[in-house]
This record gives structure tokens, C-alpha cells and sequence, in this order.
């Protein structure tokens, strides 16, 4: 559970940050806003874990303790910005079409059961086994993103992380 606890704050820090940078720049068009926000949160994510990695401090509370110290600094340096985006006008036409709605609820459960899945459900598939779920364990066993010695599978070295 601790785990699941560090994950969903590691994500609201993401996500906080981005989008105050986002408001920051002034974006106006909700789609826009919210692609935005995850280009910043993913970037941000990726920044923080190869800069922990140069001095082999890529643990969980320095990741955590850095997306809580940029995420400080975000809302400080974007005091008084606002999106400037009418999220109840960009939702409205969900109210007012049955379909819509209907189709909308069925996304988010159909996005809240692979969140599930992905997370608490053991993987058995050859790809991640060999491959997406090797390298982030030993990534922490080193204490960074670095080059993985004695690895069979050559992609865990070639294919670079966030790519």
C-alpha cells in the first residue's frame, strides 16, 4: 500500500506542477491545456530521474523530495496565473447529450479499470517480463538510470528510458 500511497503523490506533484506551468503560459483551449500538461509532467519526470541518476540518488524519497521541491518552486514562480480557460463551458456539452455522457462515464471506467490492471495485477506476458518491468528494479538496485552489465536481452540498454 505504500507503494500505491508514492505513487498517487508523485503523480499530484506532477500534475500540480504541470499545471501551473501551463497556466503560466497562458494556454487557452482545454484539449490544448491538457496534452500540454503531460508533456510537461512526462518531461519533468524524466528530467528528475537522470539528474538523480548522475550522483547515483535515484531512490524513491529523492525522487518524491525533488517533485516536491519543484512543485514548490512552480507554484511560487506562477503566483496569480490563471488558465484563463472556461472548464465548465469546455464540459457542457457532456451535460446536455445523453450520449455524450454515457460515452464519457464509459471511458473513465474503461481508464480506471486499466489503471487497475496495470497496477495490481501481476504481469505474465514475455515482453514485460524480459524487458519493461527488468529495468526499472535494477535501475534502483544501481541507484540510477545507467548501463546494465550482464543483461541478456540487449533492449534493456539500447531503448532509452522515457523514449
Amino acid at each position: 500500500m505504500a507503494s500505491t500511497f508514492t505513487f498517487l503523490l508523485g503523480l499530484a506533484l506532477l500534475g500540480l506542477t504541470a499545471a501551473r506551468v501551463m497556466a503560466r503560459l497562458g494556454v487557452r483551449s482545454a484539449s490544448a491545456f491538457l496534452i500540454g500538461a503531460f508533456v510537461v509532467g512526462h518531461a519533468e519526470l524524466l528530467v528528475v530521474a537522470l539528474g538523480l541518476s548522475l550522483f547515483r540518488a535515484f531512490t524513491v524519497w529523492a525522487v518524491l523530495g525533488t517533485l516536491a521541491g519543484l512543485c514548490l518552486l512552480a507554484v511560487l514562480l506562477t503566483r496569480g496565473s490563471r488558465s484563463g480557460i472556461a472548464w465548465r463551458g469546455a464540459l457542457r456539452p457532456l451535460w446536455g447529450d445523453p450520449l455524450l455522457l454515457v460515452l464519457s462515464v464509459v471511458v473513465i471506467l474503461g481508464l480506471a479499470y486499466t489503471a487497475a490492471m496495470g497496477i495490481w495485477v501481476p504481469q505474465v506476458e514475455d515482453d514485460v517480463l524480459t524487458f519493461h518491468l527488468v529495468r526499472a528494479p535494477l535501475w534502483w538496485q544501481h541507484g540510477g538510470i545507467t548501463y546494465l552489465r550482464g543483461i541478456f536481452d540487449l533492449r534493456n540498454n539500447a531503448y532509452p528510458p522515457g523514449g
